[in-house]
């Protein structure tokens, strides 16, 4: 697991934060009128419920590469157990979640059981001994994939 292409795969996951952080950014700045103007005026009442999903969404994509380098060495068992407990997370709490706060307790809950993924994949990262050097340190890595893509822009 601790390889040369750790390297390539600490960028990757600074990368995927660094690209879907901005994206949730515009995402979240844009909704107010993106949203009523795709589908209707209708869905105004639903940008403040994608405004606390993003934040899930960033945190998912960010875990889903750390995953996908489990999957990548064999180790499967790793990710499935880091998104199997934030999925009995979800499905235990999503019923107080939803009586107590509404629709925004289910997209709260969601982004929370998103981070908790992230969490597990890190935590196995962590608890292996790897990514020390690559996957743990996105700080370094995030700012020169940040700096790379102002240059290229």
């Amino acid at each position: 697991f601790n390889r040369p292409d750790g390297h390539i795969a600490g960028r990757a996951t600074a990368g995927v934060l660094a690209v879907s952080s901005a994206i949730g950014v515009l995402s979240a700045v844009s909704a107010p009128w993106l949203v009523p103007l795709l589908f209707g005026a209708d869905f105004g009442p639903a940008v403040p419920l994608l405004w606390l999903l993003i934040p899930g969404q960033v945190l998912y994509n960010t875990a889903w590469v750390i995953s996908a380098r489990f999957l990548g060495a064999g180790r499967p068992g790793v990710a499935a157990r880091a998104i199997g407990v934030a999925a009995v997370t979800n499905v235990v709490a999503l019923g107080p979640a939803v009586s107590v706060f509404g629709a925004a307790g289910a997209a709260m809950l969601t982004s929370v059981c998103q981070g908790m993924y992230l969490a597990g994949v890190w935590w196995g990262l962590r608890r292996d001994g790897q990514g020390d050097d690559d996957v743990v340190d996105v700080r370094a890595h995030s700012s020169t994939v940040v700096a790379a893509s102002a240059s290229s822009g």
